[in-house]
């Protein structure tokens, strides 16, 4: 979050410089306690209650942020206030509130492309995609030359499935060299929507060979999910590779390589995977779904039995993960009905069997509500 000598004019220009210096380093321990002690003396400064919000939602704490930034507007009502308000509601979940605060802020800041930027982002946390564009047309109309609002721009519009669109914007920025891979990711997705897959190809690829000194994990799944679809398996798993590799605390893509083996028919390596994984972390609920799905749809019993009896669930959770595998569909069903009845206190205060079974009954409906009728 960048602040302009405009948004804050009332502290001590020394000590705010001081204090900006450190946010500049990202040193927000520091930056902190200089605001902090400064707060001591002239406690209802509005522009050192913002800069203190400010920096508390650096460090990423935006329900002490907000409490600073309220004070700050009942003192004097000022859209960078507001902004900094509606910021932090948006981080709480609070995504209503935040749109009305980071629309107020926006229409008295004479469209300031960073507010517009955030309210932008909250619209298209609630889903609104519409609204998230005219946002940022408002911003690129204040900052015509910005290349990053053009990125954003052609996201929203293959978000409305507008590709074409894309692409056209996407051509206008393809010679700024700073942002160049971003706009052959974005226009690679523009590309697979409209099925030009080898088209995608080219840009995920150009997008990263321009990264490959250090590669972005959000363009290596991109490149996996396209390689995916052209059918190319060891491409496919060589990028989503790469991607853990990178990050290798991001679960999601563990759950995507589980599911592209299975989906490549690599059953044996799907299960030595998935079982690798889950002896590397036995704490984590996703890392133990992705092996029971695994087996489920491998129809690995023995695995899964040796599976159940090392993990000790109670009986009940051990009923939930059979119905999940399909062990349900036996003439007497009454025994994992009991089982069943007591799941939510077998589980209650073990947060990983909580999360575990939340997890299987979501994806249980889903399968649920995935499947046709039969014809009658």
């Amino acid at each position: 979050m960048v602040i302009s000598n405009q948004e804050l004019t009332g502290m001590d220009e020394q000590i705010q410089a001081d204090i900006l210096a450190c946010v500049e380093k990202d040193n927000f321990e520091e930056a902190l306690e200089k605001v902090s002690k400064y707060l001591t003396s002239q406690k209802s400064d509005p522009d050192a209650l913002a800069l203190k919000a400010m920096i508390l939602l650096e460090m990423g704490h935006p329900d002490e942020a907000l409490k600073e930034a309220n004070k700050a507007i009942k003192t004097n009502n000022f859209h960078f206030y507001n902004f900094l308000a509606g910021s932090a509601m948006l981080e709480l979940g609070q995504i209503d509130e935040a749109i009305k605060l980071l629309k107020k802020s926006s229409d008295e800041s004479d469209d300031d492309p960073g507010y517009l930027m955030k309210l932008a982002s909250a619209f298209e946390i609630k889903g609104d995609m519409q609204s998230a564009l005219k946002a940022i047309i408002r911003a690129i109309k204040s900052d015509p030359d910005n290349a990053e609002l053009v990125i954003i721009k052609a996201s929203l519009l293959n978000a409305l499935n507008r590709e074409r669109e894309a692409i056209s914007e996407l051509n206008k920025i393809k010679q700024n060299e700073e942002l160049k891979a971003e706009v052959y990711f974005v226009e690679a997705e523009s590309q697979m929507n409209l099925n030009h897959l080898p088209a995608a190809e080219k840009s995920i690829l150009t997008a990263l060979e321009l990264t490959k000194q250090s590669p972005d994990e959000r363009y290596l799944e991109r490149a996996s999910e396209i390689e995916t679809i052209l059918n190319k398996p060891d491409m496919a798993l060589k990028f989503i590779d790469e991607a853990i590799s990178n990050n290798d605390s991001n679960e999601r893509y563990k759950l995507i390589k589980g599911s592209l083996l299975l989906d490549f028919k690599m059953h044996d390596e799907a299960k030595k995977f998935a079982l690798e994984q889950y002896m590397r972390n036995k704490s984590n609920p996703l890392l133990a779904f992705m092996l029971i799905d695994i087996l489920a749809s491998t129809q690995d019993s023995k695995m899964l039995d040796s599976f159940l009896e090392e993990a000790g669930f109670p009986e009940s959770l051990n009923a939930l993960i059979k119905i999940y595998y399909g062990l349900d569909e036996e003439e007497d069903e009454s025994p994992i009905e009991d089982a069943l009845s007591t799941l939510s206190s077998d589980v209650k205060g073990n947060q990983y069997q909580e999360d575990l079974s939340v997890i299987l009954y979501n994806n249980l409906f889903e399968d649920i509500e995935g499947e046709e009728p039969d014809e009658e």
